[in-house]
């Protein structure tokens, strides 16, 4: 079998060179999209934590302890929500490329369904409402921050008003 001793051609390294960086802007879409869900499903877990230890507390009447709780939760959503900002930003610099190769292929192939990023962005109506990872993401952030903000108050008002005794039981003991 003969083999090819030529050299490459200038038309072979831009070829060569263009499946690197769509594999590069790919592997980065792909990394940080991942990690984007990985950190929403870790937030996930840490405000189930959270609101349970909050629910206990309250029972226990420790509300010194349900207020520090519920500020860690106001915390970690405002931690989480930045963490979720960064990683947004970081999927939309490989979507610019990402976009960019889909339509060089579609030009070169012709065919439009490889717009995969532009097919997505004009599909994201539900109704009236427009539906994203981030508008759901921002929907609960939003959400989380009311609801501790709301854990704080009660827990404020627990904490700081004056504490109620169980009153001791009328009921008569028989003589």
């Amino acid at each position: 079998m003969a083999e090819n001793h030529e050299p490459p051609t200038a038309t072979d390294q831009a070829t060569a060179d263009q499946r690197t960086a769509l594999e590069h802007a790919w592997n980065w879409f792909a990394f940080h999209g991942k990690q984007r869900t990985d950190v929403f499903q870790l937030y996930l877990v840490v405000c189930a934590f959270l609101v349970a230890g909050y629910g206990s507390t309250i029972i226990s009447r420790d509300y010194t302890i349900s207020l520090l709780v519920s500020a860690l939760l106001l915390i970690s959503t405002l931690a989480f929500f930045g963490l979720d900002r960064r990683n947004k930003q970081l999927i939309k610099a490989a979507e610019s490329y990402l976009s960019i190769e889909q339509a060089r292929l579609f030009h070169s192939l012709k065919q439009p369904s490889i717009q995969l990023l532009a097919a997505a962005e004009q599909n994201r109506q539900i109704g009236y409402v427009t539906v994203t990872f981030s508008s759901m993401f921002k929907l609960f952030f939003t959400s989380m921050g009311i609801v501790s903000l709301a854990m704080i108050i009660y827990a404020s008002y627990l904490s700081f008003s004056p504490s109620e005794e169980p009153a001791p039981s009328s009921v008569e003991q028989p003589a």
